[in-house]
């Protein structure tokens, strides 16, 4: 199976950025507190910039970087509803990938294609067994932009309104630089989709209506292509009157949003620069030559920084506020101003790999071993293995004893060192010896095999973005001697905390007791003061930790009582503390 994590940058909500990485001193006054960035990363064929604002009180967009030795991954989700769908997106349509390129052999658009169909099927198997408790969940949806660059080709898979737009030198016009749009917006705006709809549905006059000065579909959603929406895909996942928003007067007969993705090629070129991936809140602001021209006139570090604040910009001054003010403003009361915005600049400087391993000599020995005990590695899992081979056999030279995580298990023969100890693999020298690596089952999680195998190599940054606005313990490690670093931001452990809540279970039901049990419920201090805003602060990151959607098997029921705990003590506390 492909190993994509010689470097990871997967952002899942608010990232947590070194503030080292700020190297651009055109924009280090720029102390937005909702922005998080890495300002110039390598990848296997040149070097990116990644960026996020947030605008809204939760975050809906997700997006991931995955690095391997012969090929990057860029994908770009935007959620709309609530975060729940794009998140899932995140956590599973790369992995939906993985397998099917393993099972075909081969890196095409029908695999972007085949992808996205197993992870909505998997998202609407979710909102089927949540709906019960949790209605709101087919109301759920996110765009998917996803794109791949291997072997001097890009391929794309695209729904929504998100886009992927290459900045390519004309030089029949003084090399100067041109905008090229890979995909195509799938918003009602536009009105080739417009005309889509009526075709598709010739019986409903109200397919698209115009709302508020916006085309919206149904009246409600401007987007035409999604993952999720399930209400308006499926009649089972009908909203009643109780939701207005969602409700719709007919039940719906054929699926009123599509979840096929379009799918694009393109053949890189000398003269294609570099790749713009950015969730529709960049777009809404800049045109697309307005956006190739900022990045190829200015310098690469911190480039997708320098968009989103072009496009704070032109956004704030629609709203007629500087953007000193709109910086000060609270995440929620922002969304009046911008959307969240996502921004991947991917450059190309060359069609084959030589960024990602700094010692070629070495690498080219482990090659040349890899070739001759191998030959050319005829099947699926060899094709997979074969196609990040230089990542895999600088991790056998060198496993790291850092967090990480890989799609394969390295069996070479002899003790491992995970996570600072050795592990003596048992009965897989012989295998080893044969094969090399020994591919995970799929139903094995992620996470598991990442942190199993191995993590940041020599000379390489992984870095990441996963947070869920909960507190949670973070680790910053930097190693001058081995000139690598290794950033991971991980969950709070599971602590078994409900023995505080217990000590006084026994007490008198008095006010007193009772705010006191309603404290630790939460997470909070016994005693001592207490505002609103904390009470919200502590239920948010309670409910992130203990809502039973996060929870499978054995722990779902025991995280289901705690949810419950936790939901009558914010409502105890806020009834207590709201004013009069």
């Amino acid at each position: 199976m492909f190993s994509w994590v010689g470097k990871l940058a997967s952002a899942k909500k608010t990232p947590r950025m070194n503030k080292d990485d700020n190297k651009d001193d055109s924009l280090d006054d720029d102390n937005d507190p909702l922005i998080w960035y890495k300002d110039l990363e390598k990848h296997a064929f040149g070097e990116f910039s990644f960026a996020i604002v947030q605008a809204n009180e939760v975050l809906e967009d997700y997006s991931q970087v995955e690095i391997g030795q012969n090929a990057t991954f860029v994908g770009v989700y935007d959620g709309h509803g609530g975060p729940e769908a794009s998140r899932y997106v995140c956590d599973h349509f790369f992995s939906h990938l993985i397998r099917i390129v393993r099972e075909r052999g081969s890196i095409s658009s029908e695999t972007l294609k085949n992808a996205v169909s197993a992870t909505e099927d998997g998202f609407l198997s979710l909102v089927r067994r949540s709906c019960g408790i949790k209605p709101l969940m087919a109301a759920v949806g996110s765009c998917c932009l996803a794109g791949i660059i291997s072997e001097g080709t890009l391929y794309v898979a695209n729904m929504g309104d998100s886009r992927a737009v290459i900045g390519r030198l004309n030089r029949h016009r003084s090399n100067k630089i041109v905008a090229e749009q890979i995909t195509k917006d799938h918003n009602a705006c536009m009105d080739e989709i417009r005309q889509e709809l009526k075709q598709d549905h010739p019986d409903d006059p109200h397919i698209v209506v115009m709302k508020q000065g916006v085309w919206r579909i149904k009246g409600i959603i401007q987007v035409s292509r999604t993952i999720g929406d399930a209400y308006l895909k499926k009649p089972e996942f009908a909203l009643d009157s109780s939701f207005p928003r969602f409700h719709l007067r007919e039940p719906i007969r054929r699926p009123v949003l599509g979840n096929g993705p379009s799918l694009y090629n393109r053949e890189l070129k000398p003269d294609d620069k570099f790749i713009v991936f950015a969730s529709d809140g960049l777009w809404e602001h800049m045109t697309n030559q307005q956006v190739v021209e900022i990045v190829h006139n200015n310098p690469r570090s911190g480039i997708a920084r320098r968009l989103i604040k072009s496009a704070i910009n032109e956004a704030a001054r629609k709203a007629r506020k500087r953007y000193d003010e709109v910086k000060k403003m609270e995440k929620g009361c922002r969304r009046a101003v911008h959307d969240d915005i996502t921004v991947a600049v991917v450059f190309v400087d060359q069609q084959t790999n030589t960024n990602i391993d700094e010692r070629p000599n070495f690498n080219a020995r482990r090659q040349r071993k890899f070739y001759a005990k191998h030959e050319m590695l005829r099947n699926i899992n060899a094709f997979a293995e074969n196609l990040f081979q230089g990542w895999h056999d600088h991790d056998e030279f060198e496993p790291s004893s850092s967090n990480g995580s890989s799609w394969f298990r390295n069996l070479n023969g002899g003790p491992q060192r995970f996570n600072g100890t050795k592990a003596n693999n048992k009965g897989t020298q012989g295998r080893a010896r044969e094969k090399g690596f020994q591919f995970y089952d799929d139903n094995e999680e992620v996470e598991t095999i990442f942190r199993s195998a191995f993590g940041a190599n020599t000379g390489f940054y992984f870095w990441s973005f996963i947070n869920e606005e909960s507190p949670r313990s973070s680790s910053h490690s930097y190693n001058s001697n081995r000139a690598s670093w290794n950033w991971r931001q991980q969950f709070e452990d599971e602590e078994d905390d409900s023995d505080d809540y217990d000590d006084v279970n026994d007490e008198p039901d008095t006010v007193e007791t009772n705010l006191r049990k309603d404290r630790i419920a939460l997470g909070l201090c016994g005693s001592g003061p207490l505002s609103l805003e904390d009470v919200k602060n502590a239920y948010r990151a309670c409910a992130l930790k203990w809502h039973p959607d996060r929870h499978n098997g054995s722990s779902k029921a025991v995280a289901e009582e705690r949810f419950k705990v936790c939901s009558a003590a914010y409502q105890s506390l806020c009834d207590k503390l709201a004013p009069n």
